[in-house]
């Protein structure tokens, strides 16, 4: 068995957010997060949007357009797979004028140019006189912003088509449709109703093979939590899904067998947490074992590691989850809460029966400590929020136990509360109480009965060292095993399915405000299976069984008897691929996490981690070797810092080592390889100040390689096989391109280093020096001198004194001792990233993650909107965010919606490398252990 350890400093919320938001968003880019609905826009009297003209719908063939200068190159294509793609959909401006371009259908092709000479564009304004003025905008996706075609067309050639007209808005929201933006279900809908025969609104976008993101959920433990629990999957149902004749108890789940942890935990007495004889067994559960612990976290949440979580979490807006459930479970963390809570709370947990927050789930707080003071502060708030709510706070009775209930109607409050003579209980779900009951009085198993929570709290003690801890979360294999039942990802899917439905009712409602749809364009069924009427009479659209967007029915209070044969099919499917994921034995889960001075730190453990792991490689590499504290030149110019041992003896080295071998016999060979590799970045303020000037990233590969400070270090255990290595490859080089390199022989620190430099008279006199240095420990490559430099002279300092034998030239202890592998960040943070982010154009990700929410924005500006942000918020319970700490606001020379910092894809600004709320974060320490259990 493997298991994975992550210990990561500032590191927790992609982790925990992985168990506590995540899970399907229910379709990409579509607007349905919860929030709490706002009576719909009215139009009646509005002035449309400074700019827009009303007059009569005309159209123009594009080919009937005069260009001023260069003219487009209509051989091309747009591939369309660039990260601004959505946002650099070819569009017209003609000042004075609601101009829109007819776009084709964006396939796997991409968008041919001369598909769009071959439409047209469609106008409203008016009047015309002469010829108009205009200019073309298409995409550049190696800037990632528009070039500009400045046109005339004469007046003559302005034909008026209202079909034509409509088609060509049609075509441009069609293409909105499947650009995976905010706004979906509202292009999906503008499209429909503009086009009698629509195309598919299939998604064109595709996502990136690799990003900065990914990168960080390796080490945070939040890519091995999506593995396991596989909560983005939304079971395939074909077809047509006909009557329900299946009786759901007739559907096997997940047969892979519980690893056994009695054996591990025999004998053992271990402290358990107070609460945990509460959580019923197939439940997550968080403890904190304080009321202080529950306040440090949250403020830590919502302070320096939401940004965090925001830049890494590839979408550019906020739902307010968090503020949603306190709201309506009447638990808000305001200052009264803070200054009496910790005098009446000793213990307090979170727990629920799924991790859906973001589009409802069922959640509850237990709270220890002295229950008639916390009851009677709860049940002050409660019965406040429902004189504000106009509801009624009821008794009622629930397994034969007293409880209050005040439930508004679209559940914008939704609490029971509920005290026992050990806890207190506050949820937003009866279901929820039910379960809570029962695990109290002994008729469901609790958490505090399973082995392989005694093991998780045997190895995280409940009181560790100086009492380090502020929480501590478990997921059972019981939880994960229901998380994939039958019941659940059928009712997952059926959710699903509703909640696009009333997505796009809710657009269907906006519209209508506006005027722009009839009634009998309007959903009046959700079609899913368990699903019935929708009504709208309570300011958005709301199903009987499903609920509505701001809080969708949680999946524990769907109840699901019966189901259709395809969604049997589809869940086998799903399961057996499922199943394949797993050797022997299933996967629980624990987190532990301290905050302490400003910084978080997690430690994450999976039991053990899928067979198709991102980490196979990883783990092969690695083996059974643990790296040294001194191992990998540890070193504080080091702002990023990697490294990962080395197993000699795994199937991974063994190809590697055969397959170099095979290009030049056994002095190719990598025996004298030692038992680590590390990666590292130095700071060095001039080769800083050069990527300041660098205008693309062509400029950064071409003119920035020479002096990079980029550091590959390979650990040595056979100095002469290392020998034999290094001369087999010079004469290699020399025999393969003769004249084209020299060897230069140098010293630094009385140590001798070598520098691969172009030869005098090279055609390639520009090909940068590359340096290498044999090390005692290591081989060092570099394009950097002074990192070269650097190496010899901490290799010297080491090999002369004890502490930097010890410690690496540092008193601090890097993050990968004792571990597999391990990620550093320090104080050069900001310098690290901004590398990261000319390697990886994350700068041009958070501009375009800015730009994608322009269109809809534009939308709500032209319906006139005074604030569209907003009103976005307002309709659809989610707000657009710009990704570099900008506002948005209104350009009215190009008639469209900016970001303050980053401006528009026609008139775009660099805007700032990395979000204002990072400036507060000043280190990662993170590493990854891979250990054998069973």
């Amino acid at each position: 068995m493997t298991y994975l350890t992550a210990h990561s400093l500032s590191a927790f919320t992609l982790a925990v957010s992985a168990l506590a938001t995540s899970g399907p968003l229910l379709f990409a880019g579509q607007d349905t997060a919860p929030g709490v609905p706002a009576p719909h826009f009215e139009t009646e009297g509005a002035e449309p949007a400074a700019g827009q003209a009303a007059g009569v719908r005309l159209t123009v063939p594009v080919a009937k357009l005069t260009f001023v200068g260069e003219a487009p190159n209509w051989g091309r294509s747009a591939w369309m797979r660039s990260i601004s793609a959505p946002a650099l959909l070819p569009q017209v401006v003609v000042p004075g004028w609601e101009a829109v371009l007819e776009l084709p259908a964006i396939g796997r092709n991409g968008l041919p140019f001369r598909d769009l000479l071959n439409g047209s564009i469609a106008l409203k304004g008016g009047p015309v006189e002469g010829e108009l003025q205009g200019t073309l905008l298409l995409p550049n996706f190696a800037s990632n912003e528009f070039e500009h075609h400045p046109f005339t067309v004469s007046a003559s050639e302005l034909l008026e088509s209202d079909s034509r007209w409509r088609a060509i808005h049609g075509s441009r929201f069609r293409a909105l449709a499947g650009a995976a933006i905010p706004g979906t279900a509202w292009f999906r809908r503008r499209a429909d109703g503009l086009v009698d025969a629509p195309e598919s609104h299939e998604p064109w976008v595709r996502g990136r093979s690799y990003d900065v993101g990914r990168t960080f959920s390796m080490f945070s433990g939040g890519r091995a939590l999506a593995e396991n629990l596989a909560l983005d999957d939304v079971i395939g149902v074909d077809g047509d899904e006909g009557a329900v004749s299946i009786d759901i108890s007739e559907l096997e789940g997940v047969t892979t067998p519980l690893l056994d942890f009695e054996p591990l935990v025999k004998g053992m007495e271990i402290e358990l947490d107070p609460l945990s004889s509460a959580i019923p067994f197939d439940q997550h559960a968080v403890f904190f074992p304080s009321f202080e612990s529950l306040v440090r976290v949250a403020d830590q949440l919502a302070g320096s590691s939401a940004p965090l979580v925001q830049f890494f979490d590839g979408r550019s807006q906020t739902q307010r989850v968090r503020e949603r459930y306190e709201q309506q479970m009447c638990i808000e963390l305001d200052g009264i809460a803070r200054a009496f809570g910790s005098q009446f709370v000793d213990s307090v947990a979170l727990t629920g029966s799924d991790t859906y927050l973001r589009t409802g789930s069922d959640v509850a707080v237990l709270f220890e400590g002295n229950v008639p003071a916390i009851y009677g502060m709860m049940k002050a708030k409660i019965e406040t929020a429902a004189d504000a709510w106009d509801v009624a706070a009821a008794e009622l009775e629930i397994a034969g136990t007293a409880v209050l209930s005040a439930v508004s109607e679209g559940r914008e409050l939704s609490v029971y509360l509920v005290a026992t003579e050990d806890v207190v209980i506050v949820a937003n779900s009866r279901v929820q109480v039910e379960r809570l009951l029962g695990t109290l009085a002994g008729t469901t198993e609790s958490l505090d009965s399973l082995h392989e929570y005694h093991w998780f709290r045997d190895r995280y003690p409940l009181v560790g060292e100086g009492g380090a801890e502020d929480a501590f979360a478990v997921v059972s294999d019981a939880t994960i095993r229901r998380w994939a039942s039958p019941h659940w990802r059928i009712a997952t899917s059926r959710r699903t399915k509703a909640a696009a439905v009333l997505a796009d009712a809710d657009a269907w409602r906006i519209g209508h405000g506006m005027g722009l749809f009839a009634e009998d364009e309007t959903r009046s069924e959700t079609g899913v299976l368990g699903g019935g009427a929708i009504s709208y009479g309570s300011g958005s659209a709301v199903d009987k069984t499903y609920g509505r967007l701001s809080f969708l029915t949680p999946i524990a209070e769907l109840e699901i008897d019966r189901v259709s044969e395809a969604e049997r099919e589809g869940y086998e499917s799903w399961r057996r691929i499922y199943e394949r994921a797993w050797t022997a034995s299933f996967d629980p889960i624990a987190i532990q996490l301290d905050v302490a001075e400003g910084t978080l730190d997690m430690d994450l453990t999976l039991v053990p981690l899928v067979v198709r792991t991102d980490y196979r490689d990883l783990i092969e590499l690695t083996g059974t070797t643990i790296l040294d504290a001194d191992t990998g030149d540890f070193h504080e110019e080091a702002i990023v810092h990697w490294v990962g041992a080395i197993d000699k003896t795994s199937s991974l080295y063994r190809s590697l080592n055969s397959m170099i071998g095979g290009f030049g016999g056994n002095k190719l060979g990598l025996n004298w390889v030692g038992e680590h590799v590390a990666l590292y970045m130095d700071h060095d303020a001039e080769y800083f100040a050069g990527l300041e000037d660098a205008d693309s990233l062509d400029s950064i590969t071409e003119e920035m390689l020479p002096g990079l400070p980029i550091g590959l270090e390979i650990g040595v255990d056979n100095p002469f096989a290392l020998a034999g290595f290094l001369t087999a490859i010079r004469g290699m080089l020399m025999d393969a391109v003769p004249g084209m390199f020299a060897y230069e022989t140098r010293e630094h620190a009385g140590r001798s280093y070598v520098a691969i430099v172009p030869a005098p008279g090279a055609i390639f006199p520009e090909t940068p020096t590359i340096f290498y240095v044999v090390n005692p420990e290591a081989l060092v490559f570099s394009f950097s001198e002074k990192l070269i430099h650097g190496s010899i002279g901490r290799s010297v300092d080491r090999a002369g004194s004890e502490k930097g034998a010890e410690m690496g030239g540092t008193d601090v202890t890097p993050p990968w001792a004792g571990a597999s592998t391990g990620l550093y960040v320090g104080d050069g943070f900001q310098e690290a990233l901004a590398v990261e982010l000319f390697t990886l154009a994350a700068r041009d990700q958070m501009r375009a993650r800015s730009w994608a929410n322009l269109a809809v924005l534009n939308e709500w500006r032209s319906a006139g909107a005074a604030d569209p942000v907003q009103f976005h918020e307002d309709e659809w319970g989610v707000r657009l965010l710009c990704a570099g700490g900008g506002e948005y606001v209104w350009n009215e020379a190009f008639q469209t919606m900016e970001s303050t910092v980053f401006g528009h894809p026609a008139e775009p600004k660099d805007g700032p490398q990395l979000p204002p709320g990072l400036a507060g974060l000043t280190g990662i320490e993170a590493a990854l252990t891979f250990d054998r259990i069973g």
